[in-house]
């Protein structure tokens, strides 16, 4: 590469300063370059040495030497000797010295200029150190220092004198980089106020005019001044060689060939660090090391085995750093390092795992590190850790939520970042570990997020803190209206006693409250007994336990007078659930010939199930009437309605074999025709003793049952025992018959034997008394003692034994007189026990 350079001598023409000669061909460019090479500054009389001078002007460096023109011109006239140089070219010559050396060191205004080329040699120029002498040495070590502190001395340096002022420029020179060497003027001033303030200046001065630079606030650089140079890149300026192995050293070891001069200051730092790192451990000059080492080598294949100690020393120190420090962490360019998102998420995760995922009390620092969350889009291996960690931290099978509470203790902020991570499973370690010494900030935000994600065990517990049970049931109802919802009301009556829930659901109304007291009632029957019916959906909370398994009357002392209370409410137009009334109805409280104001209630009746209380109600009046007790049938037109054109056909199929229990009906009951008895008599097969033959025929005899009369003397050709009825009722047969009876002697021959007296009275007797309480009670009203009888058995068997005992006379305290004495109080009435009773004298 070859260097052209063209030369112009300037000096006084016609009085002025104006272009002598010049190798430029522009004659306008060669003038204006003349203007500029004259001295723009007053020397006010002072004579001055030859100088080397040079500054860019336009597209062109100019380098000169100026001389004081002694000859014939005015006097203080300047004289310049110029090269002019390609700015471009200017940039790449560090061989200043020879440059100067081509300019001559005297006046010669008819010198024969030509182009100068230049070669190779001037482009190379290297900085050695050892070479200077000890007074420049100490001189130039000052100018460095200067250098690096330019903006503190306003981008100008004086040099005192003109000994070694052109060294000084030269060995400066080299220094610059391009950017610098572009702003860069040398030359000789008188007075600090010509001085340019846009340049960077490197300017002479006489001795004698030092007076007046020293309050310019320029860099003084005076014969005799030395300065000890401590920083790296004022060391390297210099030229120091050991400090150059160094940098070498750093070089190689991060993978670079060398260092740009610009990046001097800033790969200072890091050879301090690179020459101690074995011993550093603290973050900041790690971190600070870790960014230099990314901006002169960004490849991670280059000096990948010391990136590597690197890495590994960073992964070490953040195992234990300060959670400050930790937060910068993400500021490290991973780029350059091979390994280091691997060994740093590890690290990090550790530190995360020591630090904040703790139980117990957690520094307001380290919390501060969750803050980072509030950019959930941030890039990079650090939020990526911590964003995976708080993550898999809420999808843990031992979660603890305890951690979370310290965190929104020391920082409830965090509450706002790490929502977005809670799952749903994890709420009930929320409500395991709630305490009511959590700060009320605390728990009015768990409050909120348990409302807004409808988690209503935890709201529910956090009410608890709040409220009593009745007052956080009503506000956890305001919020918890889900029909399949019933975790969070639970968890408010858990303590609470099954009377109570059934009181708390009575109250607030709510369907899962009153299906969880019918649950109660369930399992505790007798709380239903304390409940008032009459309130609104107590008989929903009945009905669900009846449906949950429970009897109708279970849990009810008194159920009839239950069922009385029900009836009553339906009569005055309160409501009664048609399910409780239909239960009712097919149960045997459906018989309801006790109830007082059984005429009103009928038509409050459900219509399905009024016939079901007429069915049960009728059946027991017959049943009653059927055994001969004294009913008094009330006023109840609806229920006689229902008897005769119902009750009466039921009755008779039902006890079809049972002639006694129909007698009595068809003798209180006149208007029954006789064609049912007359149907009944023809399809009666069963045995009939003497007392039901007779009430039988008296009571044909008293209808003027004429075709029953008839049927039974059909039947008593067959069965001696139907003679009996005929006797009584044989008037009304027709001639025909009453002639054959004659002929026969059917009549005269009936006869009733002490036996069959017995077996009779046992029927009868054990027809009426039919249970143990009933027994009991006539035999002992008779004078028996209750451990006379045999209640291990039947009933029947129980007066069987009885009254083989008492035929036989082996009871002291009782006869047979007196307990039919007894049983006359109650069935005196009665046709087959009053029979039975008049004619006990002939068989006892």
């Amino acid at each position: 590469m070859r260097i052209t350079i063209h030369q112009a001598i300037c000096g006084e023409k016609n009085k002025s300063w104006d272009l002598l000669k010049t190798t430029l061909e522009d004659s306008n460019q060669s003038k204006n370059i003349a203007l500029k090479t004259d001295i723009q500054d007053t020397a006010g009389g002072q004579k001055w040495l030859p100088t080397i001078r040079g500054f860019g002007y336009g597209e062109y460096f100019l380098v000169m030497r100026s001389f004081l023109d002694v000859g014939d011109v005015r006097p203080g006239r300047a004289f310049s000797h110029v090269l002019i140089l390609a700015f471009k070219d200017m940039l790449k010559i560090s061989n200043l010295l020879g440059l100067f050396d081509l300019i001559p060191n005297q006046i010669s205004k008819d010198a024969d200029l030509q182009p100068i080329v230049l070669d190779e040699s001037f482009l190379l120029a290297e900085i050695d150190s050892e070479s200077y002498t000890e007074p420049f040495r100490n001189r130039f070590s000052k100018l460095i220092y200067g250098y690096i502190q330019l903006l503190e001395y306003k981008n100008t340096l004086l040099w005192v004198g003109d000994t070694d002022y052109e060294l000084a420029v030269a060995e400066l020179w080299k220094r610059l980089t391009d950017e610098e060497r572009s702003k860069f003027e040398f030359g000789i001033y008188f007075n600090p106020v010509a001085i340019p303030k846009n340049k960077l200046n490197l300017i002479t001065i006489a001795s004698k005019n030092t007076s007046r630079f020293l309050n310019s606030g320029f860099l003084l650089v005076d014969v005799g001044d030395k300065i000890e140079l401590t920083g790296i890149a004022e060391r390297l300026l210099m030229g120091e060689k050991n400090l150059n192995a160094g940098v070498e050293e750093f070089a190689k070891a991060i993978g670079v060939r060398d260092f740009e001069r610009q990046d001097w200051n800033t790969m200072s730092i890091g050879l301090k660090t690179f020459e101690n790192f074995q011993n550093v451990f603290d973050f900041k000059k790690l971190k600070t090391f870790a960014h230099i080492v990314s901006k002169f080598s960004p490849s991670p294949k280059n000096g990948a085995s010391f990136k590597r100690q690197i890495v590994d020393r960073l992964a070490l120190v953040l195992k234990d750093a300060p959670a400050d420090e930790v937060a910068l962490f993400n500021q490290i360019d991973t780029k350059p390092f091979s390994s280091a998102k691997a060994s740093w998420k590890e690290s990090f995760s550790t530190w995360l795992e020591v630090n904040i995922f703790i139980t117990g009390k957690v520094s307001n620092e380290n919390i501060r590190i969750l803050s980072a969350l509030e950019k959930p889009n941030a890039k990079g291996w650090w939020h990526e850790t911590l964003q995976n960690k708080v993550e898999g931290f809420f999808s843990l099978d031992d979660f603890d939520a305890s951690i979370v509470y310290d965190w929104i203790e020391a920082e409830p902020k965090i509450f706002t970042l790490i929502k977005q991570f809670i799952k749903k499973e994890n709420e009930s370690a929320f409500g395991n570990v709630l305490h009511n010494k959590l700060k009320p900030s605390t728990i009015q935000l768990l409050k909120t997020y348990a409302k807004e994600n409808n988690w209503y065990v935890l709201y529910a517990k956090i009410l608890l803190l709040e409220f009593s049970v009745s007052e956080a049931l009503v506000e956890q109802l305001k919020i918890d209206k889900n029909t399949s919802s019933l975790k969070g009301i639970t968890e408010i009556l858990k303590d609470c006693s099954g009377k109570e829930i059934v009181r708390l659901a009575l109250l607030n109304k709510d369907t899962r409250l009153l299906s969880l007291a019918a649950t109660h009632c369930k399992s505790d029957p007798a709380i239903l007994n304390s409940i008032d019916l009459a309130l609104p959906f107590s008989q929903q909370v009945w009905m669900e336990a009846i449906w949950l398994g429970n009897g109708l009357d279970t849990g009810f002392l008194k159920f009839k007078a239950v069922t009385h209370k029900l009836f009553d409410m339906l009569i005055t137009g309160n409501a009664v659930l048609p399910d409780i009334i239909e239960k009712i109805g097919n149960s045997k409280y459906a018989n309801i010939s006790s109830y007082k104001n059984r005429a009103q209630l009928w038509d409050k009746l459900p219509s399905a199930s009024r016939t079901r209380f007429l069915k049960s109600t009728s059946a027991a009046l017959l049943e009653e009437l059927s055994k001969g007790k004294t009913v008094s049938l009330p006023e109840d037109p609806v229920l006689s309605k229902y008897i005769f054109e119902n009750a009466i056909n039921d009755f008779f199929y039902f006890n079809s074999k049972n002639l006694k229990s129909i007698i009595p009906i068809l003798r209180k009951y006149r208007n029954i025709p006789n064609d049912y008895l007359d149907t009944y008599l023809r399809n009666f097969r069963e045995r009939i003793d003497g007392a039901e033959a007779k009430s039988l025929g008296k009571l044909v005899n008293e209808r003027n049952a004429f075709n029953s009369a008839s049927i039974i003397y059909h039947l008593s050709e067959k069965n001696n025992s139907w003679s009996i009825a005929l006797k009584e009722c044989y008037s009304l047969l027709s001639f025909g018959d009453k002639a054959k009876i004659f002929l026969l002697n059917l009549i005269p021959n009936v006869k009733i034997s002490t036996n069959q007296w017995w077996d009779n009275a046992h029927d009868i007797i054990s027809n009426y008394y039919s249970n143990p309480v009933s027994l009991v009670r006539i035999w002992t009203r008779a004078g028996g003692h209750e451990s006379d009888l045999v209640l291990t058995v039947s009933a029947k068997e129980t007066w069987e034994k009885a009254l083989a005992q008492l035929k036989r006379g082996e009871f002291k305290s009782i006869t047979m007189n007196s307990l039919l004495k007894e049983i006359n109080k109650e069935y005196g009435e009665v046709d087959g026990f009053k029979l039975l009773f008049n004619i006990r004298k002939s068989h006892i």
